[in-house]
């Protein structure tokens, strides 16, 4: 019942994933929080989302001590992808 939400895109996509808890950021929070432990200095996460949500991601990933290399813009100039790049141990306080 989502009008932004095409019917192509609710078919393909994973109910989870277009309509989890916290305006649809749970699973995404998740994700960003848990990253760190999996990756090593230099290393990148790239996230796809919805184009209201760059905003929150972005800061998901700071507090995650993520340095936001950069949003991207799907084929429509919607905000959609957000790329967060690792720090270094050190300056991930660790």
């Amino acid at each position: 019942g989502d009008p932004e939400i095409s019917p192509g895109v609710a078919l393909y996509e994973p109910a989870l994933a277009l309509f989890a808890k916290n305006n649809g950021l749970a699973c995404l929070e998740t994700i960003i929080a848990a990253a760190p432990g999996y990756m090593t200095h230099d290393a990148r996460l790239i996230v796809e989302h919805g184009h209201r949500q760059a905003a929150a991601v972005r800061r998901m990933m700071q507090k995650a001590r993520f340095a936001v290399v950069n949003t991207h813009r799907d084929g429509g100039g919607h905000l959609r992808a957000t790329v967060g790049q690792m720090r270094s141990l050190e300056d991930r306080g660790g």
